[in-house]
């Protein structure tokens, strides 16, 4: 519809040479703003339940996650390229206790999960190769699968989908988050949708997460259990990595 009203004004403003083509620009401009501003999804002031970030290993130190994570004060938090690095300084900022708050678990291919004091993490299953990351973890009485799946563009992504898809059905998880590597509407998605919905294909715009500094494409999703709602959900701009943040809110139907 503001497309339509765009093509209308910008005929009629040359047509009778009242406005200028300036004008027209800035109108065109204004509607780019308009359609591109907004996720479409309604948002609240509460605090997120889940922050999913690929913190980009070679960029983010210990301290910007303390940092990231004293400012958002989510639930539960799950970071994917957390290496040996981010590890290493995790000991000395001893981030287990970070803000008395938190408990820090550090699991296979440098992922990790954050989650607040009082909140048991129970490891389930991890399934790994030397390319893709899969762990199944379960806190607070939801199943998480965090998946680390590779970046290389001429990988065959049919293999890792399939094997994510079988440990998915086998544990009932409930959200399958992380950095897939993959657009939302990617074929190979196409059967988690029969089970999952993905905030994303609920969003006018503002999907994209990577690169942070202009982003073109979804490559971290979040993957939420036709048993719960989705509140909230969205990237965030932060661009310590180069990649967005996902931040959702979801409640159980």
């Amino acid at each position: 519809m503001l497309l339509l009203i765009s093509i209308v004004y910008i005929v009629v403003a040359l047509k009778n040479k009242i406005h200028s083509i300036v004008s027209a620009i800035l109108f065109i401009l204004i509607f780019l703003i308009i359609l591109t501003s907004g996720s479409g999804f309604i948002e609240n002031d509460l605090p997120p339940k889940l922050i999913v970030w690929n913190v980009a290993r070679d960029n983010t130190t210990s301290e910007d996650i303390t940092n990231f994570v004293t400012e958002q004060k989510a639930d539960v938090f799950i970071f994917i390229e957390f290496d040996k690095k981010i590890k290493e300084e995790a000991k000395k900022l001893d981030m287990e206790e970070l803000t008395q708050e938190y408990s820090l678990h550090l699991l296979s291919g440098n992922t990790a999960i954050l989650v607040s004091k009082g909140f048991e993490v129970n490891r389930i299953d991890s399934l790994n190769d030397s390319y893709n990351y899969f762990n199944i973890v379960e806190s607070n009485g939801i199943k998480y699968a965090i998946v680390d799946i590779g970046s290389w563009p001429l990988y065959n992504r049919a293999k890792p989908f399939n094997m994510l898809f079988q440990l998915a059905k086998k544990y009932d998880v409930d959200i399958i988050a992380g950095d897939f590597n993959t657009p939302y509407n990617s074929v190979h998605f196409d059967e988690f949708f029969q089970n999952y919905n993905c905030g994303n294909t609920e969003m006018r715009s503002g999907r994209e997460t990577w690169p942070s500094y202009f982003p073109l494409v979804s490559l971290d999703q979040i993957l939420v259990s036709k048993k719960f709602k989705i509140i909230n959900y969205k990237p965030e701009v932060y661009c310590l990595s180069d990649h967005y943040p996902l931040f959702l809110n979801f409640e159980r139907k």
